[in-house]
């Protein structure tokens, strides 16, 4: 538990110390793989615990005359870093079960499965078919007290320019 809380801390001094708020917006092409450009560009950044998902279909129109399946993830605020974010959020990701006994799957959306605790770099604004600052890089897993990518991988540490070292089994 001390090394989750730690990791936790991490990201919410990066979120304060190094995000000045005139510059949370603005783009850097040097860093923009970078756990600080990640933090920059999120309008709210939260661990929370996925409480329930649905799944639905949009209204179908001329482009998708079926509608386009979406998941809709309900998470608990655990602890909220940045922005400012109720005690649960929804958030809605494209993909899921179609009408006909498909899934739609979208290579860049993380799949979440109810009960999972996340650490979510959320971006406001627009609707999109992802809801995170870079999609599956915008969500860090928490699996046995310890923080994963989206993908699994362990993240080691993080440096100093906001370089995320990964390494280890996948989970």
């Amino acid at each position: 538990m001390k090394n989750i809380c730690r990791k936790i801390s991490f990201f919410s001094i990066l979120a304060i110390l190094f995000t000045p708020s005139s510059q949370a917006h603005e783009a850097s092409p040097d860093a923009s793989d970078t756990l600080l450009m990640t933090v920059a560009r999120s309008d709210g950044i939260f661990l929370g615990k996925v409480l329930d998902i649905q799944y639905r279909i949009s209204r179908p129109t001329k482009n998708s005359p079926n509608g386009v399946p979406h998941t809709f993830v309900t998470y608990q605020i655990k602890k909220l870093i940045r922005g400012s974010i109720d005690r649960q959020l929804t958030l809605r990701f494209a993909g899921g079960p179609d009408l006909a006994g498909s899934f739609m799957i979208q290579n860049n959306v993380p799949a979440i499965k109810h009960g999972d605790t996340d650490v979510l770099f959320v971006k406001g604004g627009e609707l999109d078919d992802c809801p995170l600052v870079g999609c599956i890089n915008g969500r860090f897993r928490v699996i046995s007290n310890q923080i994963h990518t989206s993908w699994g991988i362990p993240v080691l540490d993080v440096d100093r320019k906001g370089h995320i070292l990964i390494g280890g089994k996948s989970r």
